[in-house]
C-alpha cells in the first residue's frame, strides 16, 4: 500500500486551510474546484474517503496488468 501524505504542519509554509482562493478575477469553473479540493484535504472526513475510492480503483487497475 501506498503512503498518503501527512497533513503536518511545515516553518514558514501557509497552511492550506488559511489558503485565500481568488474569485475576483477568476471565472468559470476553477473557484469552485479549488475550494472542493481544499475542502477535500483540510476535511478527514472527505480525505479518507477519496483516498478509499482512488486506492480501490488503482488496486483494480493493478490487478489487471
Amino acid at each position: 500500500m501506498r503512503k498518503r501524505f501527512e497533513q503536518q504542519m511545515t516553518l514558514g509554509r501557509l497552511p492550506i486551510g488559511e489558503t485565500e482562493i481568488p474569485t475576483k478575477k477568476r471565472s468559470g469553473a476553477l473557484p469552485g474546484l479549488c475550494t472542493a479540493m481544499k475542502e477535500i484535504f483540510i476535511t478527514t472526513k472527505w480525505n479518507e474517503k477519496i483516498f478509499e475510492i482512488l486506492e480501490a480503483k488503482i488496486m483494480c487497475i493493478s490487478s489487471e496488468i
